[in-house]
């Protein structure tokens, strides 16, 4: 069995912050919240409030599974042919865990803000 280390808490803290984001921010959240924006961060479409919670729990599950898989990937092998590339699968755990954190933090403050202000590039 693999024993936490530093790098175990850093992706649990980066894990737990969409939650703990959440948890401040409910309360001033609207009966009725954007669940869907356009391509121009406009809500389109709107739901009850639990909506947010529910996307939370779907994307922090998601990312706390495949960093699991990914950290216990080389246990699991069969052919032990995995154990090579231990450093890549935690890194790539590591960036599954931030990236989907970092939609949720993005997620639950366009429905605070009640969208999303956009950068417009031109060549």
């Amino acid at each position: 069995m693999k024993k936490f280390n530093l790098s175990d808490l850093l992706v649990l803290i980066i894990w737990v912050l969409p939650f703990i984001y959440l948890a401040i921010v409910y309360a001033q959240l609207p009966a009725t919240v954007p669940i869907h924006f356009s391509a121009q961060g406009k809500p389109d479409g709107f739901g009850p409030r639990q909506d947010v919670i529910y996307l939370m729990a779907i994307t922090g599950g998601a990312s706390a599974l495949a960093y699991l898989l990914m950290r216990f990937l080389p246990s699991i092998d069969p052919k032990r042919q995995v154990k090579y590339g231990e450093n890549n699968f935690n890194k790539i755990g590591f960036g599954i865990v931030s990236f989907l954190s970092l939609i949720s933090l993005t997620i639950i403050y366009a429905v605070v803000h009640n969208g999303l202000s956009t950068i417009t590039w031109s060549l």
